[in-house]
């Protein structure tokens, strides 16, 4: 009897260390969350506003500048959220593309510097009213207003604010290739009110429609180059946008060197050539076939997307539609209270922001008088140099952006401007006057 009851506690002993060997049951999927759709720009533009303002007041306390010099600017390298990442996140860096793999990209390669013209538009008018500031005041009656020059500047800072929150909206109601076709129209407009102003406020109206377009482009832009652009080289391609704002400086400082103050029209004429070319280009290009998917076009979608990445571009949009959805729960969307509370948001908008107060915007806007009070000769030319050291940084920027890693660049950066800044304080005291 004691043997059976032995056996009896055997079995059940080895039940119950079976039962605790077990697995547990697998936990449900997390529901992923989809952030709402902002546009990373806006940030910079009011930060970019913010520190013209300052720049103005600065400025308006300084002695007045010599008339009529032909003296340009340069104007800080800016990030975009969407420059090195796919609205899915980035891609790893993979190898160099052989030739027959950028023959194959033509197409996307194509659509993709069309688009950068509403870039290059952004890049120009940032920076072709620096060098003839002074010029057009004593053209339009406000010289020696300080106040009334920096309101030249900041008009286009506060549209391009105005835009930027309008760029996620004309994305999703007219299409991506729509919104850019759009964008031109306040571009040209305000080129061509710029060049015929007659007065101090018929050119406000023409800086504030021009900053209303470049801030559509900064929205439309990068969201049209990561959606068109094959998940292979979407990384690289995002950069783009990046450098040609810088390129679009530099032809306006250019633009500076090689024309004299006076002829500040014909410097804001030149500025309706690439809105012109965007909307006439942006025509003829296809649409984003991620945003035809998402409405549930699938057959443009996919015709679409064989024009842009060959025969296997629609094994390629489902392939990309369908990774998000593998094992996953439909998106929850976060609310105004999670996204404002969000780190990743919070540290984005405060690179974007607080890099519009490191110091050199009080040059960019006002560079006329700076370059003089600091003995150079030829601000024009000294201008365009820093804008091509300003490209040649972009370029660098975005070979070595997969390579060094953001948190590095971003801090090797931000040390070097400290660094100078410290170096001219240093100057500043050792001569005993201001010189910028």
């Amino acid at each position: 009897m004691l043997v059976v009851r032995s056996k009896r506690r055997g079995v059940g002993a080895r039940t119950r260390d079976a039962e605790q060997k077990r697995p547990p049951p697998p936990k449900p999927p997390k529901i992923a969350r989809a952030r709402k759709k902002t546009n990373p720009s806006l940030p910079l533009h009011l930060g970019n506003l913010l520190a013209a303002s300052a720049a103005a007041s600065l400025h308006a306390s300084a002695a007045p500048s010599p008339p009529l010099s032909r003296k340009g600017s340069w104007l800080d390298v800016r990030v975009h959220a969407a420059a090195g990442s796919s609205p899915g996140g980035g891609e790893a860096a993979g190898p160099p593309p052989t030739a027959a793999a950028l023959a194959s990209l033509a197409p996307v390669l194509a659509v993709v510097g069309v688009a950068s013209l509403g870039a290059f538009a952004f890049g120009y008018h940032l920076a072709v009213v620096n060098g003839p500031l002074d010029a057009m005041a004593a053209s339009l009656g406000f010289a020696g207003d300080s106040a009334k020059q920096g309101l030249v500047v900041s008009t286009l800072l506060a549209g391009a604010a105005a835009g930027s929150l309008a760029g996620s909206a004309a994305a999703d109601a007219l299409g991506r290739r729509g919104g850019l076709v759009a964008t031109a129209a306040p571009l040209a407009l305000g080129a061509a009110a710029c060049a015929t102003a007659a007065g101090l406020p018929s050119l406000l109206l023409g800086r504030a429609l021009a900053g209303l377009g470049i801030g559509l482009a900064s929205a439309l832009v990068p969201l049209y180059i990561s959606e068109v652009a094959p998940a292979r080289v979407r990384g690289a391609l995002g950069s783009v946008n990046q450098l040609v704002i810088c390129v679009g400086i530099l032809g306006a400082l250019l633009a500076n060197v090689a024309l004299p103050a006076t002829a500040w029209r014909s410097m804001f004429g030149v500025a309706a050539v690439p809105a012109v070319l965007l909307a006439a280009g942006m025509a003829l290009a296809p649409e984003s076939p991620r945003w035809l998917a998402s409405r549930g076009e699938a057959g443009a979608a996919d015709a679409a997307a064989r024009t842009l990445w060959g025969p296997a571009g629609p094994a390629e949009l489902a392939a990309a539609a369908a990774a998000p959805k593998a094992g996953a729960a439909p998106p929850a969307r976060l609310s105004a209270k999670e996204l404002a509370s969000s780190r990743g948001v919070l540290t984005g908008c405060a690179l974007f922001a607080l890099q519009q107060f490191a110091g050199i915007n009080a040059i960019v806007y006002f560079s006329s008088s700076v370059f003089a009070k600091a003995g150079i000769t030829n601000g024009a030319a000294a201008s365009a140099a820093v804008g091509a050291v300003n490209v040649a940084g972009s370029a660098l920027a975005a070979a070595l952006m997969d390579k060094a890693g953001r948190l590095t660049l971003l801090t090797a950066s931000f040390g070097g401007m400290a660094a100078a800044m410290l170096v001219r304080e240093r100057e500043r005291r050792k001569r005993g006057r201001v010189v910028g």
